[in-house]
């Protein structure tokens, strides 16, 4: 849990982004060059990487980010900063137009210590705590 000036929150997000066409690219040291950079581009950010995979065709992080960025931002910035970095150290990661990664990602939000269902059971039985609590007295 992190806290605010008048919150506290818990953002942890795992991010699943693929290559341009799924080409397996990233080996070796380019595979470590790769984890390095994105652990400066979370550090400038004050992201924390739990656990993070570079795939030869894709990435998985497991990232905990702060209570003011957006989703879609953190997702930009990892994908825009690391394809500059990566395409200026090794040109062939890059197509003709200039990408190393695809378009798209597949994020979902994670916690610790909740599950899916435990929180469609704690929705379903919140009607019944309200009867039974003093919603109504």
């Amino acid at each position: 849990m992190d806290k605010g000036y008048h919150t506290t929150y818990s953002f942890k997000y795992h991010i699943v982004w693929v290559t341009k066409y799924r080409y397996a690219k990233f080996f070796g040291s380019v595979e470590k060059d790769a984890v390095q950079t994105f652990k400066s581009i979370a550090i400038d950010y004050d992201w924390e990487i739990e656990a993070f995979d570079v795939s030869p065709d894709h990435v998985h992080l497991y990232l905990v980010g702060e209570a003011t960025d957006k989703p879609c931002d953190i997702v930009k910035r990892l994908k825009e900063e690391s394809s500059k970095i990566l395409g200026r150290k090794y040109p062939y990661l890059k197509n003709k137009k200039g990408a190393v990664w695809a378009r798209g990602y597949f994020m979902t939000t994670v916690n610790d210590k909740t599950t899916s269902e435990q929180i469609k059971r704690y929705i379903r039985n919140q009607k019944q705590v309200a009867i039974q609590g003093s919603l109504f007295d």
